[in-house]
Parts: C-alpha cells; sequence; structure tokens
C-alpha cells in the first residue's frame, strides 16, 4: 500500500513543465518520466485505480489517460470508476478503430469462414470487456466423453534415443492395416476401449503438466483416463456431428501437444481420408516449435472440408508416439471448437 500511495504521490506532483535556461523545450523530457511513473503504478496491484484518479486531474479532457497500460492488465482487477470507463472507452473507441485499421484482413476471414491473427486479436479486445460471445466453444461431445477403441505396441522399426525426430514410417500389428479407415471392426480385432486423456508419467497413470480445465486447449494437467506404455498408440472412434452453422468457423484442435518437445506431430485422418502436410516427411499436424508453446494446436476446417463434416457421423482413430519415457507423455486427442467429428489421428508423440 505504501508504493502505491508513494507512487500516485509522484505521478500527481510530477512538474507539469521543466524550466530550463534558454527556454528549451522540455515536454517530451516530461512526458517521459510521467509515462514511466504511469507503467511503474500500473503494475503495483492496486495501482491502476490510483493512477486513474491522479491521471483524471492532470488530463481532465481525455477519458482515459495511459490507456494502453489499462489494457495489459486484467480488468477483472479493476475497481469499479475504473471499470465503468475502460469498457466503454474499449468498445466505442478501441475495437471500432481496430476494425477499421484490419478491415481487409476480417473480412477475408469471414468470407472463408476461418480464423486469422486478425480476428484473434478482436477477439482479445472483446474479452477485455467481458464478452465471451466470439471465443472458440466446444461444438460436439466433450473430448473426456468421447469412448476411444485403441491399440498400444511397440514397433520392430526401433529408433535410438537420440536427439532428433521419431517421427518415422511403422509396421502395424497383423490386421490393422485399415485401422483408421472408417469400417474397421477395432472390437473384433481385440482393442481396447478407453476414454481420454490417454497418459502416462514415469510408469504411472498420472497428468504430466499444468494446464488444467475443463475446456482448456491442451489440458496436460488435467487428470488422465487411459493408461499406455508402449510406443506407438492406435486410437479411433465414431462421433455424431451436428449441423455447422454457415457464420461460424470451425478447428480441430489436439489437446496436449502445445508445448515444445511435447510430441513429434499429429496425423490426421477423417473418415479414411488424411489431412495433407505441408511437408511430405511431416505429420498432417507438424511439432510445436521452439519459441511456439503455450499456445493452441489446431487446424481449420475449411471451406472444401466442411461438407464432409456438416451434420454428419464421422470416424477417428490415432497413433501416438512417446518422445521420452522418463518424462512421460500425456494426450488429450480430440476437441473440436464449435463442431464434431469422426477422426483418425495418427499421432507421434
Amino acid at each position: 500500500m505504501y508504493a502505491v500511495q508513494t507512487l500516485g504521490q509522484a505521478y500527481a506532483e510530477f512538474p507539469r513543465t521543466f524550466d530550463t535556461p534558454g527556454n528549451r523545450d522540455m515536454q517530451n523530457g516530461v512526458d517521459y518520466v510521467l509515462n514511466g511513473l504511469a507503467g511503474f503504478l500500473a503494475e503495483v496491484p492496486g495501482g491502476a485505480d490510483v493512477l486513474y484518479e491522479a491521471s483524471k486531474q492532470r488530463f481532465p479532457d481525455e477519458p482515459l489517460p495511459h490507456l494502453d497500460l489499462y489494457m495489459r492488465k486484467d480488468p477483472e482487477k479493476f475497481g469499479p470508476k475504473l471499470k465503468e470507463v475502460f469498457e466503454p472507452v474499449m468498445r466505442d473507441k478501441v475495437i471500432w478503430q481496430y476494425v477499421g485499421e484490419n478491415l481487409r484482413w476480417i473480412n477475408s476471414a469471414l468470407q472463408t469462414k476461418t480464423t486469422n491473427r486478425y480476428v484473434d486479436g478482436l477477439v482479445d479486445l472483446y474479452q477485455k470487456i467481458g464478452v465471451t460471445d466470439y471465443n472458440w466453444q466446444p461444438w460436439g461431445p466433450a473430448r473426456d466423453k468421447i469412448e476411444w477403441d485403441y491399440l498400444t505396441f511397440d514397433p520392430p522399426e526401433e529408433k535410438l534415443w537420440e536427439q532428433g525426430l521419431r517421427y518415422r514410417p511403422v509396421t502395424l500389428p497383423e490386421g490393422a492395416q485399415q485401422w483408421m479407415t472408417p469400417g474397421f471392426d477395432a472390437k473384433g480385432a481385440g482393442w481396447k476401449t478407453g476414454f481420454a486423456p490417454f497418459a502416462h508419467h514415469n510408469g504411472k497413470l498420472a497428468p504430466i503438466g499444468n494446464c488444467i480445465g475443463e475446456h482448456h486447449f491442451c489440458g496436460c494437467g488435467n487428470p488422465p483416463n487411459t493408461f499406455w506404455d508402449k510406443e506407438v498408440l492406435l486410437m479411433r472412434c465414431v462421433i455424431d456431428l451436428p449441423a455447422m452453422k454457415d457464420d461460424h468457423a470451425y478447428r480441430f484442435l489436439v489437446g496436449g501437444r502445445s508445448h515444445v518437445r511435447g510430441g513429434d506431430g499429429t496425423d490426421i485422418w477423417f473418415n479414411g481420408m488424411r489431412k495433407e502436410p505441408g511437408k511430405k516427411s511431416e505429420a498432417s499436424m507438424p511439432p510445436t516449435a521452439n519459441r511456439a508453446g503455450g499456445l493452441p494446436r489446431f487446424f481449420v476446417i475449411e471451406p472444401d472440408l466442411r461438407e464432409n463434416f456438416d451434420g454428419k457421423a464421422m470416424s477417428p482413430a490415432q497413433v501416438v508416439r512417446e518422445l521420452d519415457r522418463c518424462r512421460g507423455t500425456q494426450f488429450n486427442p480430440l476437441i473440436v471448437d464449435r463442431y464434431s467429428l469422426e477422426v483418425a489421428t495418427s499421432l507421434a508423440a
């Protein structure tokens, strides 16, 4: 509290001008120091509200001085007076300005029923004022309520425990060659059934990460339901899909793979049709690159694929290869935001 009071007083009492020999213009210096004090004050718990009260006195004609500082903070922690001013400024000024500056790219995403960083940025701005209508929403069954047929095995093609990707072609067990096709009889082939997440941690059924929450895009910290102890995990299921809405975008999201060294990528099939990778040597969904961790791993269902999923039953299947037996791994195989589908996914962990 002392720090808030001290910084607030320093901000409020800081000179509005500097008098110098020769009457040199030092306004840039005043602004620099004042903005620095505002930044320090905004970082202190409770400082944002003190900054708002002090800045109102200094800049009475501005609706919300230092708006950029408030946009970096969690609005839920603002006091009632600051929140009352912040929300209309964001809604009536910032959001409209953002749309005007990025209208070309936002319209492009809307017309193609996809998304891009400009749409993501717009959704983030709405979240700042408590509007969640445009967030990605689960579509179809919850990922931990989907029953998967699965088979786990060690392939004959061994890979030395050395630096580099472990993603490689492997020989499937007898009778599993058509495992990714819709007509494959997994139960007749002796496969087991289980629910996601699939995991092992030092030989135990335990979570390996810290990403928790019912709808968290990764979920590597959620309690796992099914244990696997061999390198390759084949998974498949059938799920019914609701009809797609024409003005919505849909994505296929793989959980448990949002961190660096979290797997070598994911091969994905929809009703026996493989999602083609960018490079022939890669999986459909490549592994998380360095400095790209902590983000959702997904691809948007493009317009040319939508007819395969719209209001139909689909059949998923997946292959997982462990990256590090000592470290463990966790896989939440399927989330479909705004949509539900049957997929076949080959995942190299």
